[in-house]
C-alpha cells in the first residue's frame, strides 16, 4: 500500500488535502515542491480517486475502473508538463486512432489522432458541409483559446449555450451533428443539454493532442504521482477517512477560518489551508455546519449532480475475435435495445479493450474489456440495475453478441459496478463521477470556485473548475497550488 505509516503523521501540517485523487495528488505535488509541509488523506486503499485499477482472479487481470485513457500528455499538454515537472518516469502511448462512434452496423466512424486528418475526413463524408465543417474546426481553437485567456468574443457570445447550439450555427446535417458530438459521454451530457465550453474544451484537447494511456494501467499513472508524492517529502495516508474540517469562529462568518481535519479514528490534524478533493455536497452539508460557508451551502442546493454510471469488466481468452469492437462510444439502435432482455434500457456504453496497448494486464494471450454503461436515471433499468448487476451485465453481453455472437463462450471472468460502487470508493453521494452536471448554466466558472467563502478552504477537482477529466482535474490541482502560493505570499 503506498501510504505512510499511522505512526508518522503529525499534528500540524502547512496543507492537509482531503481525497488523493488526480486532482488533489497534483496539487499536493506543487505545494510540497515549494516547500511546504503537506499531508494528503483518503478512505480508499489505492490512491486515485476514479483513475484506478483493480486486480482480479488472484491479480491475473488487471481492470481500470472508469478512466480509459488520460488527454493533454503531450510535450505541451497540461498532463505532459506535470509528468515533467514531477520526474514521474510513466510512459503513456498514444493511442491512434483517437477514438470510434458506433451508431449502427453501417454508421460508424473513426476519429484519426489527428486534427488535420478528421476534419478533412468529415469534409469527405459531408461534402455539402464543407465550408461549414472548415469554418466550425477554425473558431472551435478559436473558442479554446479564447476559453484559456478568459475573454473573447466567441466566448462571450456561447459562455452559456448548449454545444448543440454550436455546432448549428456552422452545420445542418444531422448526422454530422452527431459525429461532432458523439464524445460527450466523456462528460455526462448530450448535446442538446451540455454546455458549449465544456465540450470545446474537451475536443480541442482530444482532437489536436490525441488520447494516452499508461502503460501499466490508470492506476500506474496515480501511483506515480504518489510515489512522487512521497519521494518529496509529503505524506499520503490511506484507509483514513476525513469526518470533520475544523474551523475557528471570531463571531463574525467573514472571519471564520479553516484550520484543519478530523479523522474518523478521532486523529485532529491543524493546517494553514484545507484543500477538499471530492464531492462538493458532502464538503458542505456533513463536514462543515451550515453556517462556516452559508454561500457554498446554498449553492449545493441548488446545482445538480450529473448522471452516474455502471462498469462492466470481462476477461475473455485468446480465441475470442474482437476485431468488430473497437475503443470508442456504442450508441444501441432502436432495434438492437428492443431485443434487449427485459426490456432494458441501453442509453449508451464506452467500451475499452486495454490489452490492445498494454498486454500485461492480463496472462498471455487474455484479452481485458472495460466498458462504460450509461442509463437514464428515469429507466426502470437504472434502479433494477442497482438492486441486481446481473441484469446489466446480461444486456450489455446480449447487445455485443450483435457484433460477437461467439462472446459469452470466451468469457474467462466478469465482474461489475453500479453507483453505489463509485459512491462507496469515492465517497461521492450517488456515484456521481463527474461531478455537477456540465449544462450551460454550470460550466466553468459557474461551478463552485476554488477559493470558497469559508478562509483557507479550497477546492480541486471535478466539482469545481475548469470540470471534469483526467486532464482538467489535473489543471485544476496545479491552478490551485498556484493559488495558495499566491495568497501566502501576499
Amino acid at each position: 500500500m503506498i501510504s505512510i505509516p499511522k505512526t508518522e503523521l503529525r499534528r500540524q501540517y502547512d496543507a492537509v488535502i482531503i481525497g488523493a485523487g488526480v486532482g488533489g495528488l497534483v496539487c499536493a505535488g506543487f505545494l510540497v515542491r515549494a516547500g511546504l509541509s503537506v499531508l494528503v488523506l483518503d478512505q480508499h486503499y489505492l490512491p486515485g480517486g476514479c483513475c484506478t485499477a483493480f486486480p482480479r482472479k488472484g491479480k491475473r487481470y488487471l481492470f481500470d475502473a472508469a478512466v480509459h485513457h488520460i488527454g493533454a500528455c503531450g510535450k505541451f499538454g497540461t498532463v505532459g508538463r506535470i509528468v515533467k515537472a514531477f520526474d514521474l518516469g510513466i510512459r503513456f502511448q498514444r493511442l491512434d486512432p483517437m477514438d470510434h462512434l458506433v451508431f449502427s452496423e453501417d454508421r460508424e466512424y473513426t476519429i484519426p489522432s489527428d486534427w488535420e486528418a478528421w476534419k478533412n475526413q468529415l469534409c469527405l463524408s459531408f461534402p455539402d458541409q464543407r465550408e461549414g465543417i472548415e469554418r466550425l474546426f477554425r473558431d472551435l481553437q478559436r473558442f479554446h483559446r479564447q476559453m484559456l485567456k478568459g475573454s473573447g468574443p466567441l466566448l462571450d457570445q456561447y459562455r452559456r449555450t448548449t454545444y448543440q447550439s454550436f455546432l448549428q450555427d456552422y452545420v445542418e446535417d444531422p448526422e454530422l451533428l452527431r459525429c461532432l458530438s458523439g464524445q460527450w459521454g466523456y462528460l455526462g451530457l448530450p448535446a442538446e443539454r451540455i454546455a458549449a465550453t465544456g465540450m470545446v474544451q474537451m475536443l480541442v484537447s482530444y482532437w489536436r493532442e490525441g488520447a494516452w494511456y499508461p502503460q501499466g494501467s490508470t492506476q500506474n499513472f496515480s501511483n506515480a504521482l504518489a510515489h512522487s508524492l512521497l519521494a518529496a517529502g509529503g505524506h499520503l495516508l490511506l484507509k483514513h477517512r476525513v469526518d470533520e474540517v475544523l474551523f475557528e469562529e471570531n463571531g463574525d462568518t467573514a472571519c471564520h477560518r479553516a484550520i484543519g481535519i478530523r479523522t474518523e479514528h478521532g486523529d485532529v490534524v491543524r493546517a494553514k489551508v484545507v484543500i477538499h478533493n471530492g464531492d462538493a455536497r458532502r464538503l458542505f452539508e456533513e463536514l462543515l455546519p451550515q453556517q462556516a460557508a452559508p454561500r457554498e451551502h446554498q449553492a449545493c442546493q441548488k446545482l445538480q449532480a450529473a448522471t452516474p454510471y455502471f462498469g462492466l469488466y470481462m476477461a475473455l481468452d485468446a480465441g475470442c475475435d474482437l476485431s468488430r469492437l473497437p475503443r470508442g462510444f456504442y450508441f444501441p439502435s432502436r432495434s438492437e435495445i428492443s431485443d434487449l432482455e427485459g426490456g432494458a434500457s441501453l442509453d449508451w456504453m464506452y467500451l475499452s479493450i486495454g490489452t490492445r496497448y498494454d498486454p500485461d494486464i492480463a496472462p498471455q494471450g487474455d484479452q481485458i474489456f472495460s466498458s462504460t454503461v450509461a442509463v437514464r436515471p428515469d429507466s426502470p433499468s437504472f434502479d433494477a440495475w442497482q438492486q441486481d448487476k446481473s441484469g446489466m451485465v446480461k444486456a450489455v453481453i446480449a447487445y455485443l453478441e450483435n457484433r460477437v455472437p461467439e462472446l459469452q463462450q470466451h468469457l474467462q471472468f466478469v465482474d461489475s459496478a453500479t453507483p453505489k460502487t463509485v459512491a462507496r470508493f469515492t465517497m461521492s453521494k450517488d456515484g456521481a463521477a463527474y461531478g455537477w452536471a456540465v449544462s450551460p448554466d454550470q460550466a466553468a466558472e459557474d461551478r463552485l470556485g476554488p477559493e470558497t467563502s469559508l478562509a483557507g478552504l479550497y477546492l480541486t477537482g471535478h466539482w469545481t473548475s475548469p470540470g471534469p477529466g483526467v486532464a482538467a482535474v489535473a489543471a485544476s490541482g496545479w491552478s490551485v497550488a498556484h493559488r495558495i502560493l499566491q495568497n501566502q505570499n501576499s
